[in-house]
């Protein structure tokens, strides 16, 4: 129990806030990777395990981070990578912030943190902008907190053929105007590939839902169609709902 949470600890400083949270503008220039740590958290440790969040946000941290939290109690959070280098380049800035906090408390977190977590893992997604729509009125993060996944794991060597169903959506979107951002995610070590994440971008649920249904039905048989295309790729999927909480999220400030 003890070696299990230590990583827990290093990670719980290193949340970057990225490409998450909003879809970039055309100016922006998306992360190469991103790094996700995924914990599950016990119902009735929530607010303990919220409060040890908020008191990390105390310290004068040199890095950021932005919370999404699911509906079934996973905490996702993620941070921006050049390459895979930039992970040892965190833990090397971790190391000196658990200096200045000291090991004592240190210690005493990771005794909290035992009791509350279920379980981490970790697992690194690269961005595809190329796959990705976004429509021509931005959507503010702040006004758009609510999120859905969606994980696509597809059958070895189908990669080529879903991505091309991928860039038909794109094409789809535009002509149909949809309103709401997607963006797509692939997947790379510690994931199961080949695994593509859909993040829908929405105000709220209720939102969400009913623009989805007004969309479908303006899709007609061609959407169906590219839907069934779609299934033939795939192995088996899933669907998370959440929201971004940026209540949880620290930017850290310009040196």
């Amino acid at each position: 129990m003890r070696h299990r949470f230590s990583r827990h600890l290093i990670l719980l400083f290193l949340f970057c806030f990225g490409y998450f949270l909003h879809p970039a503008s055309a100016q922006d220039e998306p992360p190469l990777l991103m790094l996700v740590e995924e914990l599950l958290v016990k119902p009735s440790g929530i607010e303990a395990y919220e409060a040890e969040i908020k008191k990390t946000m105390e310290y004068d941290l040199p890095y950021s981070w932005s919370t999404f939290v699911t509906d079934d109690y996973r905490y996702y959070f993620v941070f921006e990578l050049d390459n895979f280098a930039g992970i040892d380049k965190l833990y090397t800035q971790f190391g000196n912030v658990m200096q200045k906090i000291g090991m004592d408390k240190i210690q005493a977190m990771h005794e909290r943190l035992s009791e509350i977590i279920e379980y981490e893992k970790f697992w690194v997604v690269r961005p595809r902008p190329d796959l990705s729509f976004i429509p021509e009125t931005q959507q503010k993060p702040e006004e758009n907190t609510f999120r859905m996944w969606h994980f696509f794991y597809l059958k070895i060597s189908k990669e080529g053929t879903f991505e091309g169903i991928f860039k038909e959506w794109v094409i789809f979107n535009q002509e149909l105007k949809n309103p709401h951002a997607y963006m797509i995610y692939q997947g790379d070590l510690g994931t199961e590939v080949p695994l593509y994440i859909g993040m829908g971008i929405s105000q709220s649920a209720a939102a969400w839902h009913v623009n989805s249904e007004s969309f479908w039905e303006a899709a007609g048989e061609e959407g169906q169609e590219r839907l069934r295309r779609m299934d033939q790729c795939l192995r088996k999927s899933e669907t998370k709902t959440g929201i971004f909480r940026p209540d949880l999220s620290y930017t850290a400030q310009e040196k």
